[in-house]
C-alpha cells in the first residue's frame, strides 16, 4: 500500500465571469465507470447548459482524460486536468457546467475561468493524503493518560474518540513505515504501562493543502 492524494467529499462552487455562469463539481471516484456515471448525471441535471467541461484522473492504470466540450481547444478541459495534476490528485473528477452570458471571454479568459472554477471545486472537496497506517487500540490507566494525551495530540496520532471506562482506551493511526518505532517510543514513554493491540492496516485521511 502506498500513500496517494485525492478528495474526501463532494465539492461544489459557483462562479460568475462577465455574466457567464460556471458551476463546478469535484467528486471522488475510483473507476472510469464511476467517473462517466457522475459526468452523465451532471449533463442530465444541466441539459440546457452551453458546455459540460470535465477532467478526471484515476490511479487504476494511471488514466487521465479531459474534454473541452465545444470550448476552444486547450481553454477548458486541459486547465481543469492541470488543477488535478499540479496537486497530484487522483481518483477524482471535476466537471464544470457553463451557461454562456453573452460576452466572449477570449482564450485567456476561458483558461482563467475554468482553472479558477476547477481549483475552487477541488478545495471544496477537501483534498487529503491517503496514508497507509497501522490502526492500533491503546489502553492505559488514568494516572498516566494526561502526559500521554499531550504527546499523542502533538504528534497527530489519535484517530478517533477516546473512551473512558476502567482504563482510558484510545485509537491510534500510526504511519505503516514508522509504526514499530512509534510503538516502541510509546512503550518507553509510559515505562511499559501502555497496552497496544494491532487492528490492521488501513488508509487514514490526512488533510493537505494544494
Amino acid at each position: 500500500m502506498k500513500s496517494y492524494k485525492t478528495v474526501s467529499a463532494p465539492g461544489e462552487i459557483e462562479y460568475i465571469d462577465k455574466k457567464s455562469r460556471f458551476i463546478a463539481y469535484c467528486q471522488p471516484v475510483t473507476t472510469e465507470e464511476e467517473a462517466l456515471g457522475f459526468l452523465n448525471n451532471i449533463r442530465a441535471r444541466y441539459r440546457d447548459a452551453t458546455h459540460h467541461v470535465y477532467a478526471y484522473s484515476l490511479r487504476d492504470q494511471h488514466i487521465q482524460r479531459f474534454s473541452d466540450d465545444g470550448e476552444p481547444q486547450g481553454t477548458s478541459g486541459l486547465p481543469t486536468l492541470e488543477v488535478l495534476t499540479k496537486g497530484d490528485i487522483t481518483d477524482a473528477i471535476i466537471v464544470t457546467v457553463r451557461y454562456f452570458g453573452g460576452t466572449l471571454l477570449g482564450t485567456g479568459g476561458l483558461v482563467r475561468a475554468y482553472g479558477k472554477s476547477a481549483r475552487e471545486a477541488l478545495l471544496a472537496a477537501k483534498p487529503v493524503e491517503k496514508v497507509p497506517c497501522l490502526m492500533v487500540e491503546g489502553r492505559i490507566d488514568y494516572s498516566n493518560w494526561g502526559k500521554l494525551q499531550a504527546h499523542l495530540l502533538t504528534e497527530g496520532l489519535l484517530s478517533g474518540e477516546v473512551t473512558f471506562g476502567a482504563d482510558v482506551v484510545f485509537p491510534l493511526a500510526l504511519p505503516a513505515d514508522e509504526a514499530e518505532g512509534l510503538k516502541a517510543d510509546l512503550i518507553d514513554r509510559t515505562n511499559g504501562l501502555i497496552c497496544l493491540q494491532d487492528m490492521g492496516i488501513e488508509y487514514f485521511d490526512k488533510p493537505i493543502e494544494v
